[in-house]
């Protein structure tokens, strides 16, 4: 398994008494000597006056933390619920609980400007307003943190997404967060907070041509500060499965280092992809979604990588709605791919029909097409595709297998001089497949040109010695020339090759029974 150090520290801080609240500081210690250099610490609680004790208590700690370590960064997110109800409490707020929070930083604002880089601490502050705070107030205490560098963030819900109307306020919010109607508990917080910030990640790596190869999201671990239980990821968060309790003694060391392990590609795959459900079930602004709209695309390939056709579906069909028109052509057929897979020919060709305008050009469009019509029964329509793809010059390796079901095709309709003209003119591309010369014995067999049907049949297997159905044939071609002891000789050895082949028992059985 990979290491890699954690880089996002979640702390639920539901109420601790004054003990919990010490021995959680003590231990957060110890946390931010093992994760990256550079962090993130998701402070989460329901309100500024009663988290903000809490919140400068523990940024004593992070203090600290960077004073001894003089290549370490971290980002304190605050993220707190606020009412207000007049432009006047806005500056009180301010006054009395972020100014002092943000003086706590001036020491790594001075060194900031020293050396002319970015302050080795920054405060980012994200306000949850409730539904009836007033639009003035809020937005006059956003531009108070704004003009003291502490880039403010709204986080919205269903029942405050009203508030992305004023452009006053939009100009002095930094970041929007999008979360559920219970936007007041820090767990449903964390969570959402966690999915938007893994999204962005996968979003960013798309945008940089990186893809999503690396199929981990960003190493974290959850806190929760009334218990003490620390979790390796927000999935494991979500299962309750714990790490281990830092208030019963366990090593943060050993927390850390197990929270840096990655999990199973599945595993983060399934975490992932619910992350990316959970932002796009949000009421995010669509300016956003050509990018939900890429990650779903490409979660869905991921799934159809491994095999999980029903969950790539689901993945690729969500993306439609996110999808501009263009690009949809790509998620049908993907869609058409992975229900041919799953053996829904019916769904897959409807599929495939709402990519054609796309991808009619291409020889590959209409062989897929042309499968699905094949497996539900359907050959002429399937002769039809199949025949359009071969009009497209496909290469060497597709040209034969173009070829093979268009002869069977043709076989399946009766019309087998046409296999025959069909498979003739492709032994010089066949190469060694043994399929070819079978499929072309059979329309011999049945046009009763024996000697070239026994002639093909040889040759198949002589690729293919253990083809007990191969030396059946050939035992029939001989019956039907009324060579009885060669036809005897080959369904004996098919039987060798093959006990269970009821078709050669039984013709070997007729040959055998008294005239």
């Amino acid at each position: 398994m990979r290491f890699t150090a954690p880089q996002d520290i979640y702390v639920i801080l539901d109420p601790p008494d004054t003990e919990r609240l010490d021995a959680l500081c003590n231990a957060l210690e110890d946390v931010l000597c093992h994760v990256n250099l550079t962090a993130n610490l998701y402070l989460v609680c329901k309100d500024l006056a009663d988290g903000m004790p809490r919140i400068e208590r523990i940024q004593k700690v992070a203090r600290a933390h960077l004073r001894e370590n003089r290549c370490a960064r971290i980002y304190v997110h605050f993220i707190h619920g606020v009412h207000l109800e007049k432009p006047a409490e806005a500056q009180h707020l301010y006054q009395y609980y972020y100014q002092g929070w943000k003086r706590s930083t001036l020491e790594f604002d001075r060194e900031g400007y020293a050396h002319q880089e970015v302050p080795r601490m920054i405060l980012l502050p994200v306000v949850i307003p409730d539904k009836d705070i007033d639009v003035s107030a809020l937005e006059a205490l956003l531009d108070s943190l704004k003009k003291a560098f502490m880039m403010p963030g709204l986080y919205l819900n269903d029942d405050t997404l009203h508030l992305t109307r004023s452009r006053a306020l939009r100009a002095v919010t930094e970041k929007l967060y999008y979360g559920a109607r219970s936007a007041g508990d820090p767990a449903s917080v964390v969570f959402h907070l966690s999915a938007q910030r893994a999204v962005e990640a996968l979003i960013d790596r798309l945008e940089s041509g990186l893809g999503l190869d690396r199929i981990a999201c960003n190493p974290g671990v959850v806190v929760s500060a009334s218990d003490g239980m620390v979790y390796a990821c927000i999935d494991q968060f979500l299962e309750r499965e714990a790490l281990g309790n830092l208030y019963a003694g366990t090593d943060p060391e050993r927390l850390t280092a197990a929270a840096a392990q990655t999990r199973t590609p599945s595993a983060c795959l399934a975490c992932l992809a619910r992350a990316v459900d959970t932002v796009a079930d949000s009421p995010m602004p669509k300016d956003q979604a050509g990018g939900i709209g890429a990650v779903l695309y490409r979660l869905g390939t991921l799934y159809q990588d491994a095999g999980a056709y029903m969950e790539a579906v689901m993945k690729f069909e969500a993306s439609l709605a996110f999808s501009p028109a263009e690009q949809r052509h790509a998620v049908y057929f993907r869609v058409g791919l992975c229900r041919a897979a799953m053996g829904d020919h019916e769904k897959a060709v409807s599929a495939f029909r709402a990519a054609e305008s796309a991808y009619a050009h291409e020889h590959f469009f209409h062989f897929y097409l042309g499968t699905c019509y094949f497996q539900q029964g359907d050959y002429s329509q399937a002769l039809a595709a199949f025949q359009a793809a071969f009009k497209l010059s496909p290469p060497a390796e597709d040209r034969i297998r173009i070829a093979l079901y268009l002869a069977t095709c043709f076989n399946n309709l009766a019309r087998y001089s046409e296999a025959v003209t069909a498979l003739e003119t492709e032994k010089e591309y066949a190469g060694n497949v043994k399929e070819l010369y079978s499929t072309l014995a059979y329309a011999y067999f049945q046009l009763k040109n024996h000697d070239k049907a026994i002639e093909n049949l040889e040759a198949a297997v002589a690729l293919d010695p253990d083809s007990a159905i191969d030396y059946a044939s050939l035992g029939a071609n001989y019956r039907e020339k009324g060579e009885v002891e060669k036809a005897a000789a080959m369904y004996e050895k098919a039987l060798a090759l093959d006990p269970g082949l009821s078709v050669a028992q039984e013709n070997l059985t007729r040959l055998r029974k008294p005239q």
